[in-house]
């Protein structure tokens, strides 16, 4: 097991499990998917429908239907953990010109006031602690 060393870093580790759940619960989604849409083609040959046939069918299409927004619900849900997981990685903030005293500076749950006057810096999170480079 990882020792994270900050909590960003259980952040990191937390989403990206769910990331690789959500993604055996896509693939098995679109799995799904194919085999209700073989069942589908295989009645849909069966000519003139019989009334077990229908009622069979029927279930099949609500089953796609509700396995279709369960698939399209994950993929939005992983888009947004990779968004999360892109933001994570962007934990520094770079000015061009003056910051001037008294400016408060914040990641997150993480605030700094400036006491002193910076020119071109460059501001980065690391270890719990803003720190300017």
């Amino acid at each position: 097991m990882l020792e994270p060393s900050s909590l960003m870093e259980i952040y990191r580790q937390v989403f990206e499990l769910m990331l690789l759940l959500l993604e055996e619960k896509k693939h098995a989604g679109e799995d799904n998917l194919r085999k209700l849409t073989l069942l589908k083609q295989k009645l849909n040959i069966e000519r003139p429908l019989k009334i077990k046939s229908r009622i069979t069918l029927l279930k099949l299409k609500k089953s796609f239907e509700k396995t279709n927004e369960k698939v399209k619900a994950i993929e939005t849900e992983l888009a947004s953990i990779q968004t999360d997981l892109s933001v994570m990685d962007d934990e520094s903030l770079r000015v061009e010109g003056t910051i001037y005293p008294n400016t408060t500076i914040s990641f997150g749950k993480y605030r700094k006031t400036l006491k002193k006057q910076y020119k071109n810096v460059t501001i980065t999170i690391k270890n719990n602690e803003i720190k300017i480079v």
